[in-house]
């Protein structure tokens, strides 16, 4: 051994390998590179044993398999799982360490997931409240504007006895022009001047909702310049009614006998707004001496104060609508310019709903969501008309909540409810909207071409090259998008029929509903229980009429909108062979 253990250097230092072979089991490759042919190992006794390269083979093999075994690629983990089968239980067990365990879907967890998927968010409930409040607001607004006014104004900062006065005083008056008043304020004193030299006995203001100052050193007394001073004063609100936000086209400015020709007093020689004022005030109080010194003035205010069709005649003539008007004025009395501040909130919320509507309107268009570019513009269409004709802002308002509604509940598309708004009241819009994509288009094409034309850089060409050969990733959401818009198939008449019976049942039943709900609210209510009564049955009216008649209707416009357009455009009939394949089709996904 000793013999042995000295002479192994020796050996391993004499060897022609050209480098030393040490620790096989740990460095096999070194073996493959370094031996040669055979190795001769002389022991002590001079006893030569030749082993074979084969042999040196064999034994480095055995240890390359005892250090690979545990170092496999995963393409030979593969293929020793593929090649060794595995039990129905181990193959659990195995799932069973490697995934956590899942709860069991059943019907119950579906549905659940399903509610939590569809269940709207915070902001988009109260978006919903917010359009709801809106609604029920404007469906009040409009059916009052659009209803003959009779509601009487308050009468503040008076005495029992100042405002008992002038609500008799108002009563000689038609109901259109006691309704142009908001409220009367009963003040100490008023100057006609800055520096207070000149007393005056009222004066109106021609705000969004004009009110009235009466003088108490100067009608104190309650006789007759009292309720020639409030009629007076009446004649200006009356003026201003006749205008757009009591401000513009009003009777003086659109009629040029007002501060010409013959004038009733010297007063009225101040300007055309107190000639027609001091000219409405004779015509109420002295018509006679009127007709006799200005005929043409005379006439003229007796065609203003005629009622404005059969509606008005009747809510005129009725004392249900005077008495419950009147009751109204009284309890407004009791909150000063309450009247005055609800009048001035409209104004802003109907400043906010339009922005509102142009918002809607324009998410519409960048989104191509043809629900809201319908919903947006008949609204900003409505808002319009609403300026010219209450009425007519009630109709369009009306057939833009019948057409939403037939969306929801897949009775027509949005395409189909657009191309009937785009088509008729909201051809306007858009018209505008076609036109500023035009421009747009052109504007972009202008810039490509600028683009195209400037030379050339070498930093062009090598942006060139990476992007061919890197070419930019394609967005699967553009290409999704693309593909619905372009499978969308678009609206055409004969295929919006039905939206046009929708839209024409909505707008005619949301006008006819406030106006027969605000008269038969108040006629009901007063028979029941007189002013009050009136007062209650006119929110009830406001409320249900508009609602009910845009409901009904515009489901009448549905049956008969739908039946002309099955005629018209009649739906092809599936033969048996595609009826046999679609019920085939439906087996299998069933399946």
């Amino acid at each position: 051994m000793n013999s042995i253990s000295s002479t192994t250097p020796q050996i391993y230092n004499n060897s022609n390998s050209s480098s030393s072979i040490q620790n096989i089991n740990q460095n096999t490759e070194n073996i493959h590179e370094n031996i040669g042919d055979s190795v001769s190992i002389n022991y002590s006794s001079n006893t030569t044993q030749e082993i074979s390269r084969q042999q040196i083979q064999q034994q480095t093999r055995t240890s390359e398999s005892a250090t690979t075994d545990s170092i496999q690629t995963p393409q030979q983990q593969a293929e020793e799982t593929q090649e060794t089968p595995q039990t129905p239980s181990q193959s659990e067990e195995i799932q069973d360490t490697q995934a956590p365990s899942q709860p069991e879907e059943t019907p119950e967890n579906e549905e659940a997931n399903a509610d939590n998927n569809q269940k709207p968010s915070i902001k988009e409930k109260l978006s919903e409240i917010g359009d709801k409040a809106l609604e029920v607001y404007f469906t009040i607004a409009d059916s009052l504007d659009a209803f003959p006014g009779f509601i009487y104004p308050a009468v503040t900062s008076a005495t029992a006895e100042q405002a008992e006065f002038t609500y008799k005083v108002l009563d000689k008056l038609p109901l259109k022009d006691v309704s142009s008043v908001s409220n009367i304020e009963w003040v100490p004193e008023l100057f006609m001047s800055a520096d207070k030299t000149a007393h005056a006995s009222g004066t109106a203001y021609s705000n969004v909702s004009p009110f009235i100052k009466i003088a108490e050193d100067q009608c104190g007394d309650l006789g007759r310049w009292a309720e020639k001073t409030i009629i007076h004063e009446t004649g200006h609100t009356r003026d201003y009614s006749e205008g757009i936000l009591s401000n513009f086209a009003r009777e003086t400015d659109t009629n040029p006998i007002w501060g010409a020709g013959n004038k009733i007093t010297s007063y009225a020689n101040t300007s055309p707004g107190e000639d027609f004022a001091e000219s409405y005030e004779y015509f109420h109080t002295e018509g006679e001496k009127l007709k006799e010194i200005a005929p043409e003035k005379y006439d003229r205010i007796a065609e203003m104060e005629k009622p404005d069709g059969s509606l008005e005649a009747i809510v005129e003539s009725q004392d249900a609508f005077r008495e419950t008007g009147r009751y109204i004025g009284e309890q407004l009395s009791k909150h000063p310019y309450l009247k005055t501040g609800l009048d001035t909130a409209s104004y802003i919320i109907t400043g906010v709903a339009t922005v509102v509507d142009g918002v809607r309107l324009s998410h519409g268009i960048k989104e191509n969501d043809e629900a809201k570019q319908m919903s947006g513009n008949l609204g900003l269409t409505a808002t319009a008309a609403s300026f010219a004709s209450p009425i007519a802002g009630i109709a369009i308002d009306g057939a833009e909540r019948a057409l939403s509604r037939a969306i929801d509940k897949g009775q027509i598309t949005a395409e189909e409810a657009n191309y009937v708004a785009s088509h008729t009241v909201g051809a306007p819009i858009a018209g505008a909207i076609k036109l500023g994509k035009w421009i747009n288009s052109k504007i972009t094409e202008i810039k490509a071409n600028r683009t195209e034309s400037q030379p050339t850089t070498d930093s062009t060409s090598t942006d060139e090259t990476n992007t061919e050969e890197n070419p930019p990733a394609i967005n699967e959401n553009e290409e999704t998008n693309e593909t619905e818009s372009t499978d969308k198939p678009k609206a055409t008449f004969k295929s919006s029929i039905k939206a046009l019976g929708i839209g024409i049942g909505g707008a005619v039943g949301a006008a006819a509903g406030a106006i027969g709900g605000v008269y038969a609210g108040v006629t009901a209510g007063f028979a029941i229980g007189g002013p009050a009564g009136g007062a209650v049955g006119l929110l009830i009216g406001l409320v249900l009429g508009n609602a009910t008649g845009n409901h009904l209707m515009g489901k009448l416009g549905s049956i008969i909108g739908g039946k002309i357009q099955d005629k018209v455009n009649p739906q092809p009939t599936p033969t048996e062979d595609q009826q046999t394949n679609e019920s085939s089709n439906t087996e299998e996904v069933n399946s």
